[in-house]
């Protein structure tokens, strides 16, 4: 509900909360798992396994990617929401067409942020 209202200025009807709130993005990481995955790759450059070093950076890495995704999901979501959602509520669920304008607003955000990422990862100058 806070992110909702940080977003819009105005509550979002119920659907719409529930949908923020199912899909919203875990920002602790399950540090077994995740040490599990990092450890045979820096494994391969120490036979002793990592170091405390090792480990800061790779948790600092970690976090960064997920400060990222929270922030391009709030982006995503501050966006679509804006401009697929009418501002005066008449329902308390979302219509034919605000859910196909979500969805497709939802597809080309990540459609272009892909493409850009690819472009910035490639070391290509834009088009």
């Amino acid at each position: 509900m806070a992110l909702a209202r940080r977003l819009s200025g105005v509550l979002p009807p119920p659907l719409v909360t529930d949908w923020i709130r199912r899909t919203r993005f875990k920002t602790e990481l399950q540090s077994s798992n995740f040490a599990l995955v990092t450890h045979s790759k820096v494994s391969m450059a120490s036979p002793t396994g990592p170091t405390a070093v090792d480990k800061e950076q790779i948790f600092g890495m970690a976090e960064k990617e997920m400060e990222y995704r929270v922030e391009l999901f709030n982006k995503l979501t501050h966006s679509c929401f804006n401009k697929c959602v009418d501002k005066r509520y008449k329902e308390s669920e979302l219509n034919m067409g605000e859910n196909s304008c979500i969805d497709r607003c939802v597809s080309k955000y990540w459609h272009v942020t892909n493409l850009i990422g690819q472009l910035l990862g490639s070391g290509r100058p834009p088009m």
